[in-house]
C-alpha cells in the first residue's frame, strides 16, 4: 500500500515540455502505482492548456469549479463532479471558465 498526503507533494508551475511555463496553472504529483499515476492540476481562471496530446490514457474528474475542454473540434463545458476521458494520442485544450481544480489519472506510468 502507498499512501501520499497532499501536504507531502509540492505544488508544481505546470510547463511545456519545452521547459516553457503555462501560465496560472499548477498540479501536485500525487500518488503512482505500477501502472497508473494521479495528478491535481489547479487551473486559474481564465487559464489555458494548449492543445497538446499524450502517449497515454488520461482521465479527469473535475473536484471545482468549471472547464472547457476541446477536443476533434468539438466543445464541452463540465463542472464539478463531472469526468472526461482521452486516449493516448488525441488532442485537447483545456479552459478554465472558474477557478478549478481537477485530479487527473494518467495510464501507464512513464
Amino acid at each position: 500500500m502507498i499512501i501520499k498526503k497532499i501536504k507531502d507533494c509540492p505544488l508544481k508551475k505546470a510547463d511545456f515540455v519545452d521547459g516553457s511555463l503555462i501560465k496560472d496553472i499548477s498540479y501536485r504529483k500525487m500518488v503512482a502505482g505500477k501502472k497508473i499515476l494521479s495528478t491535481i492540476t489547479y487551473y486559474k481562471k481564465g487559464s489555458i492548456l494548449s492543445m497538446h496530446k499524450h502517449r497515454r490514457e488520461e482521465l479527469g474528474y473535475v473536484v471545482s469549479g468549471k472547464i472547457k475542454i476541446t477536443s476533434n473540434d468539438k466543445e464541452e463545458i463540465i463542472e464539478k463532479g463531472d469526468t472526461y476521458a482521452f486516449t493516448e494520442k488525441v488532442e485537447h485544450e483545456i479552459e478554465a471558465l472558474e477557478d478549478s481544480e481537477v485530479a487527473t489519472f494518467f495510464a501507464p506510468v512513464e
